[in-house]
């Protein structure tokens, strides 16, 4: 037998809706699933689920076939509707071939017979509770992610190219520095931006490093603004990689360093551009 306080750990938070409309069934099967969640709530038929289903946040369905008003079945297609990623179990009386291939049909996790097994139902818990681990993880991660990109797109200016060098994504900081909106920017070469003083062996050496070597580069770039106006950032360029090290885009940081660049170095490349 499993450890079922070990389970819990990953389960006891999940919310679970459970539909039965045979009241000694349903108040014998809510005392088992009340040993793995914390949360369960029940409803007597296939309609009354999915009322509930629609107010609350539902991590597990386990439901019922043969229900009143709205069969089990009929009530997993409404669910699946709103939100395909919930785990389902399903609960029969009957061996029925047709309602298993139904079942199979709308992507179920757990198929059980009455009376239910305690030993199958522990081992289907500890395995969505494994799959929701590993959900809470990747969401974590990804909330990390995008508290990092907003803050990244505050300070610095980002972009991204394509493999030819066209530019399919600016954020705010780019277009404010630059004077182009983004629509202007989009599908664009760099070169929109790109001082005339720059020597072109600084853009062969960044090239030659990012997509020939597959290497970060790094540098300080003089640019120009839509009006003419000169601008320097300190520039970080990325390839980015797939898992077979082919090269899928570019992306690149750059930071505003025209206030605390030399004034002489800035007066040097006038004196010298014009």
């Amino acid at each position: 037998m499993l450890n079922i306080q070990t389970i819990r750990k990953h389960s006891s938070n999940m919310n679970v809706l459970y539909a039965e409309d045979d009241k000694d069934t349903r108040e014998a099967t809510t005392q088992i699933l009340e040993c793995f969640f914390d949360n369960v709530v029940v409803a007597c038929n296939g309609l009354e689920g999915i009322e509930l289903f629609k107010t609350l946040d539902i991590d597990l369905v386990v439901a019922d076939i043969s229900m009143p008003v709205l069969d089990g079945l009929e009530m997993i297609k409404e669910i699946k509707k709103r939100q395909r990623n919930v785990y389902i179990f399903i609960i029969s009386a009957f061996t029925s071939h047709e309602h298993f291939i139904q079942s199979i049909g709308l992507g179920i996790d757990a198929y059980f017979l009455k009376p239910m097994n305690f030993e199958q139902l522990t081992n289907e818990i500890k395995q969505i509770a494994k799959k929701q681990v590993v959900k809470d993880k990747n969401e974590n991660i990804l909330l990390h992610l995008n508290q990092c990109q907003e803050m990244v797109n505050l300070s610095s200016v980002v972009s991204k190219t394509d493999l030819d060098g066209k530019i399919t994504y600016v954020n705010d900081k780019f277009s404010e520095i630059s004077g182009y909106s983004r629509e202007e920017l989009i599908n664009q070469n760099h070169n929109i931006v790109r001082h005339p003083a720059t020597p072109d062996s600084c853009f062969e050496e960044m090239w030659d490093t990012i997509k020939s070597k597959k290497k970060v580069w790094q540098g300080t770039i003089r640019n120009q603004t839509k009006n003419g106006d000169s601008y320097y950032v300190q520039t970080t360029i990325k390839p980015i990689l797939d898992r077979d090290g082919n090269i899928v885009e570019y992306i690149s940081l750059r930071n505003d360093i025209t206030d605390i660049m030399n004034k002489n170095k800035q007066l040097q490349d006038i004196i010298q551009y014009k």
